[in-house]
């Protein structure tokens, strides 16, 4: 049964990819601009690394500018997100807003 719940979390976040998370350009993959919460962020840059390795296209990571759930109004909410992650040390960085469109 984890291994059926695997595989299905799988299709379901190149699902998301594909459709609404990965915005694909000749030979890279990149993660939309959103404004809701990390889970949800994060959850999509995971499903944009997935579809861009299965499609073998280069994965360039749009680093996050907005975020809900700041309950503490923290200045450092935002960094303290990407240096969890730390994917801005592993993957080029996305500088063209232009090519992540911001999605709801």
């Amino acid at each position: 049964m984890f291994v059926l719940m695997g595989l299905t979390s799988m299709m379901v976040l190149f699902a998301m990819a594909h459709t609404m998370g990965g915005h694909s350009s000749s030979g890279y993959v990149t993660n939309s601009r959103r404004k809701d919460g990390f889970g949800a962020q994060f959850q999509e840059v995971i499903a944009a690394v997935i579809y861009a390795e299965i499609q073998n296209k280069k994965f360039v990571y749009t680093p996050f500018k907005l975020m809900e759930h700041n309950y503490d109004n923290d200045p450092d909410f935002i960094a303290k997100k990407e240096r969890l992650i730390n994917f801005m040390t592993h993957f080029e960085v996305n500088t063209d807003p232009s090519l992540a469109p911001m999605t709801d």
